[in-house]
């Protein structure tokens, strides 16, 4: 545990009916249901390499906290989340709007990313395939030429006169055999 992420404070409090704070996003265990644990500040660590989970350090153990929109931050990182933190407020700067940042928001805008992700990566994906099948299409079999083969035939002349035998040679010449 000493080895994940925490908090620049490295505690969180405790909010009665929503649990811990990291990052704009807010962490439940059931374990903050006990009335002497709420509102009070506790030992805080993430992974940073998901933003799904993190761990709160109640009554002498770590107990895994599971973010509210698990779904969407499961297996996020956490410059991911902050990135789009970052473009909701220069989106809010450029409408002159003044709002707070909520996982509710964080999620909203992951989500369309996402969406807008996986359409360009189709796109992406057709235009491989598309360049692909015009390789393939364009692309001509060049058969190598064979070499001409020369066949040399031998018949003998008559097999009646051995001795005065004479042999005729034929020369074929074959292309492509």
């Amino acid at each position: 545990m000493s080895t994940r992420s925490c908090t620049p404070k490295g505690t969180a409090l405790i909010q009665p009916g929503q649990g811990i704070k990291v990052n704009y996003l807010y962490y439940w265990n059931d374990a903050f249901h006990n009335p002497g644990v709420e509102k009070t500040k506790v030992p805080v660590h993430y992974d940073p390499f998901d933003m799904g989970v993190a761990y709160a350090y109640i009554e002498g153990r770590w107990v895994k906290c599971i973010s509210q929109y698990y779904k969407t931050f499961v297996g996020r990182m956490e410059k991911e989340v902050l990135l789009a933190a970052q473009e909701i407020r220069q989106q809010d700067k450029r409408n002159v709007v003044s709002t707070n940042i909520s996982a509710k928001r964080l999620a909203d805008f992951i989500a369309r990313v996402q969406e807008h992700e996986t359409l360009l990566m189709q796109r992406l994906r057709d235009l491989e395939a598309k360049s692909v099948r015009e390789n393939l299409t364009s692309y001509h079999y060049d058969v190598p030429s064979v070499p001409q083969v020369q066949v040399i035939l031998t018949i003998p002349k008559s097999n009646a006169n051995k001795s005065n035998q004479e042999d005729v040679t034929k020369v074929h010449k074959t292309e492509n055999v």
